[in-house]
């Protein structure tokens, strides 16, 4: 996936810290989130936000405030994507 303009991307920390939220500097919108465990980031974008409808799998909903960090982080590294790279302008 490649962004239109990444000046436009902010990282936001928030919640238990352990991830970092993609949103848009313009609209505010939730663009992805990343963790980085043992050297590798992990992510997983909103695909509601792609044009075209790309085949991504079925949604998945979850209440991540219930999890443990230790469930939180399994799960992600279990159904996120292993080994992106973003650049952001902070």
């Amino acid at each position: 996936m490649q962004v239109q303009d990444p000046l436009q991307l902010n990282k936001y920390h928030q919640g238990s810290g352990i991830a970092d939220c993609i949103i848009c500097r313009n609209c505010g919108v939730l663009v992805g989130i990343v963790h980085q465990s043992n050297g590798r980031l992990y992510g997983a974008i909103n695909s509601k936000i792609i044009d075209g409808s790309p085949p991504f799998g079925e949604e998945v909903p979850v209440s991540p405030k219930t999890l443990p960090d230790a469930e939180k982080i399994k799960r992600w590294k279990d159904i996120w994507f292993a080994n992106v790279g973003i650049d952001l302008i902070n």
